[in-house]
């Protein structure tokens, strides 16, 4: 422990305290998106994006992280209109450690909500 430091201190969520025991290398991302309208009104649109991302530091790992989206919009009356938003989430994590371990994360989200338009 360095000179000055405390210890058993927290920092909260997001926030780093002492030596940093990782770093990140190459990677890369792709992605995709269409758009469909009706009317010059959108009322579907589709995304998907891939990312890699390798840890050099501390325990190895690769990260493949997918995020697929689908918006969906429906006029109502005038410029009021309704959506609704599905969104997946998947991230796969490779250690290099001794076992080789393999995690998986997946996180699912489900919105509802109001559209204006304005003109």
């Amino acid at each position: 422990m360095e000179e000055g430091e405390e210890e058993g201190g927290d920092a909260g969520q997001g926030v780093s305290e002492g030596p940093r025991y990782y770093d990140y290398g190459p990677g890369g991302n792709f992605g995709v998106t269409a758009n469909f309208f009706h009317d010059n009104r959108p009322f579907a649109t589709f995304y998907y994006e891939g990312r890699h991302i390798y840890s050099l530091d501390g325990v190895r790992a690769n990260h493949f992280l997918q995020r697929g989206r689908i918006d969906l919009m429906v006029p109502l009356k005038g410029a009021l209109g309704l959506g609704v938003t599905g969104e997946y989430f998947d991230r796969r994590t490779f250690y290099q450690d001794a076992a080789r371990s393999r995690v998986n994360y997946h996180y699912p989200q489900l919105r509802t909500y109001f559209t204006w338009r304005i003109s």
